[in-house]
């Protein structure tokens, strides 16, 4: 349903992403390079999974690449490095950045951010630099029944395609829809009726309306 968070468009999400330094051809990157700080503004449900969290930032960023070394994405057990790290902190209240590494610290962070106004949060997203770990590259480690067992069941949480598909166009619906009647309380919203109601389409509502836009199973809907 709406959220009930800032006039329904949910807890407010201050983005402060920090990519890595492009190394010049036939130089080395500097360690102590200073990485230049992108800053985007979004609102997600407070209802929302992690999954669609993590979603709706790397694609507000568009460095959906990031999916795939992702530890939050596929679990701890990836024979490569982490892409990126992430830690958040609320205006006021949390001042020291708390990390992120597990679905549990994703809930912790969302109910600290509704436990009262103003209900918004800052998140700093690092990308880290990607290599593969010799120590989990072996034969004999994918051998392993423990670890096989460990990827296969990691390798679930990463996003397919469609997934990716989907996310993208709840993007563009999302900023479609955006309502520019400031007595509207619902936006994103769609005009229906003789009336012209405004009827909030809900994170349900747009997952449902990509998926379909995906499947082609509704002509004209992407129009």
């Amino acid at each position: 349903g709406e959220s009930l968070y800032n006039n329904g468009k949910g807890i407010k999400l201050t983005i402060a992403f920090t990519p890595l330094q492009p190394s010049e051809a036939g130089k080395k990157r500097r360690a102590n390079a200073k990485a230049p700080v992108i800053s985007k503004i979004e609102y997600f449900h407070e209802d929302a999974s992690m999954h669609d969290f993590l979603a709706k930032m790397l694609l507000s960023l568009k460095r959906d690449d990031l999916f795939e070394t992702s530890w939050l994405f596929r679990g701890r057990d990836l024979h490569r490095n982490n892409s990126f790290t992430l830690a958040y902190t609320i205006p006021r209240r949390v001042t020291d950045q708390v990390v992120i590494t597990e679905e549990k610290d994703y809930r912790e962070m969302v109910d600290q951010a509704t436990d009262r106004a103003p209900n918004e949060l800052k998140v700093y997203l690092v990308e880290q630099q990607v290599s593969c770990l010799a120590a989990n590259e072996s034969e004999g480690d994918d051998d392993d029944n423990g670890t096989a067992f460990s990827r296969k069941k990691t390798k679930k949480n990463l996003p397919s395609k469609e997934e990716t598909a989907q996310n993208k166009i709840i993007q563009e619906l999302e900023r479609r829809h955006r309502c520019e009647d400031n007595g509207c309380k619902t936006t994103p919203c769609f005009i229906v009726g003789p009336d012209a109601d405004h009827l909030h389409l809900t994170h349900m509502h747009l997952r449902t309306w990509a998926a379909a836009i995906v499947d082609g199973k509704i002509e004209g809907v992407d129009e």
